[in-house]
């Protein structure tokens, strides 16, 4: 499917995720802040104090996103986005704030049905975060989408993809977006094989973090620390057999610290991959068995991936390589 398709969808009324959302307004009345909220609803136009509530309440889920399994999320995601659907239409001067995190809120439920192997709604959610952020006239939402998106491309769709996600976050402010679509057009080029546009990519994700300030540009940046970013350097690293792997994964393991996350995750995949190529495979083995733990603790359709390309690449003939490979085959059927 082509990418002009996959973000030029409309989404679908769900009126299951619709009831639900209704539901949740009606419970909230005695309560706070969900009581205004389920008022505004019913009748007059948000106030300031709500919609900055949802706004912030939006990024929250971008942070609750690193912990939480990918159905448990949807869930939060569709109560949430039915609450902004309702408000949006008697918004008034706060429509653009709340298109703004609705279209935010839908990209981010287009990576959950990802996670859940729901290609064909993350599309639609996906199509919707872009027209959202069209409509707000905030390119930064479009961005996401198309970030999102890039992942369920083959490598030559999704570079481009990623090159034109990177023309809306021009300027100040975007430099944490910038360096996230620079880190992964870098994985796609070296996917197709062009070692210098990989590290040309590459160095403009490093330059862009040296100005990024994740928790106080978009919402949906929080995500974005140092150790994603070494996950994306080992990604590239890893595909072109750069002479600096070993020492880009060794930089990795000493920024990860202890954060139980989807991130986690994806650093510890790539760092066993590093050391694999590299050559050192007694430390490949030792992260590997923290990459299988950590992706147990965490379900996610990226982390059933990663060990699936692990597994492949582990030598047969090494004990302790097939004992991680049988660990992998046992989290796998879990």
């Amino acid at each position: 499917m082509s990418a002009s398709v996959l973000l030029g969808q409309d989404e679908e009324d769900d009126v299951d995720r619709r009831a639900f959302g209704l539901s949740v307004l009606a419970a909230g009345i005695a309560t706070e802040p969900w009581g205004r909220l389920a008022a505004a609803v019913s009748g007059g136009p948000p106030d300031s104090r709500t919609v900055e509530r949802l706004v912030t309440d939006t990024a929250e889920l971008f942070v609750t996103e690193h912990h939480l399994p990918a159905r448990q999320l949807a869930r939060r995601l569709g109560a949430h986005l039915e609450i902004l659907t309702s408000l949006i239409p008697r918004s008034g001067a706060h429509r653009a704030a709340l298109t703004v995190a609705a279209g935010e809120t839908a990209a981010l439920a287009g990576w959950a049905a990802f996670d859940t192997g729901d290609l064909e709604q993350a599309q639609n959610y996906y199509g919707t975060a872009a027209l959202a952020g069209r409509e707000a006239g905030h390119p930064a939402v479009v961005a996401l989408a198309l970030g999102y998106a890039s992942y369920a491309l083959p490598p030559d769709k999704a570079r481009t993809v990623l090159s034109s996600a990177q023309q809306h976050v021009r300027g100040p402010g975007y430099a944490t977006a910038r360096s996230w679509l620079a880190g992964r057009e870098a994985e796609e080029a070296a996917l197709l094989g062009d070692d210098d546009g990989a590290v040309r990519a590459l160095e403009r994700a490093t330059t862009a973090f040296d100005y990024a300030d994740p928790g106080t540009e978009q919402a949906w940046t929080r995500f974005y620390r140092r150790p994603r970013l070494d996950s994306l350097m080992l990604s590239t690293y890893s595909r072109l057999r750069h002479r600096d792997l070993e020492k880009a994964a060794q930089d990795a393991l000493t920024h990860l610290g202890e954060d139980d996350s989807k991130v986690r995750i994806a650093v510890l995949a790539d760092v066993a991959t590093g050391y694999l190529v590299s050559g050192d495979l007694e430390q490949a083995v030792s992260v590997g068995h923290r990459f299988v733990e950590a992706a147990l603790d965490t379900p996610t359709t990226m982390g059933r991936q990663r060990l699936a390309s692990l597994a492949t690449r582990l030598p047969v003939q090494n004990s302790a390589a097939h004992d991680l490979t049988e660990s992998i085959r046992t989290a796998l059927a879990a």
